[in-house]
């Protein structure tokens, strides 16, 4: 039997909405029973992750421990949580998890590696950027995360929070200055998508820049962790 996977999701409801249209869009499956079988614990009342950081406050956790129970309940074989931030709670999860935590920061990680970057500039929310969430992994990997200011993470936030408000579009001008900050270092540097949110931006806008859409990766993975047959992987860097 192929494997089931569990998709903890919700954080926010229209960046799982488009993972789960990744699992099948990437699959090259030609009938029903040849996709991922899966499902979705869409837990829309899991606190803010990165506010909740800043407050040392384990809130995110103790419901997202919750919604890993539930899944385990319908006996799923393994889980991915399409949201970055989350990963701040990585090992506390992984321990109370009876199956395997698909990390999208890692999985984003070995791409890149793969790939053969050496630096990216990352635009997730402030607590993925503040507290090194990605550079942790990525400094293993010898791929430097460019620095930017608070004033342009705090644009990047208000872009996250206006896409949870239900905006999809029309951010062009709002990116100008983060983009105006990206023309500063060698243009082949991609953007890092280390916010789901940003994965719905750039689906629905044609922003002009090189990226590494997180939500693209931590997909294929699930795709190949089930042996289910995907696109191959050069999609991920792309223009």
């Amino acid at each position: 039997m192929k494997p089931v996977l569990g998709v903890l999701g919700g954080m926010g409801p229209a960046a799982t909405v488009l993972f789960l249209d990744r699992l099948v869009s990437f699959s090259t499956a030609s009938v029903d029973q040849n996709h991922l079988k899966s499902v979705t614990v869409m837990n829309c009342d899991i606190p803010d992750r990165s506010s909740a950081i800043s407050r040392n406050d384990d809130g995110p956790l103790i419901a997202m421990i919750e919604g890993i129970a539930s899944l385990e309940k319908v006996g799923v074989d393994f889980i991915a949580i399409p949201c970055n931030t989350a990963m701040y709670w990585f090992e506390k999860l992984s321990d109370f998890s009876s199956v395997p935590i698909l990390n999208i920061v890692t999985e984003t990680g070995n791409v890149m590696r793969d790939a053969g970057l050496h630096s990216v500039h990352l635009w997730g929310t402030y607590g993925t950027y503040h507290y090194g969430i990605y550079k942790r992994y990525l400094s293993a990997l010898n791929i430097e995360v460019i620095p930017h200011s608070s004033r342009i993470q705090s644009m990047l936030d208000e872009i996250i929070l206006s896409v949870k408000r239900g905006q999809v579009t029309g951010f062009r001008d709002r990116l100008a200055e983060p983009m105006d900050h990206l023309s500063k270092y060698d243009l082949g540097t991609p953007v890092l998508l280390a916010c789901t949110e940003f994965s719905v931006v750039f689906q629905n806008e044609s922003i002009g820049v090189v990226y590494v859409d997180s939500s693209d990766c931590l997909a294929l993975r699930c795709l190949a962790f089930a042996n289910v047959e995907h696109i191959a992987p050069e999609w991920l860097v792309q223009l």
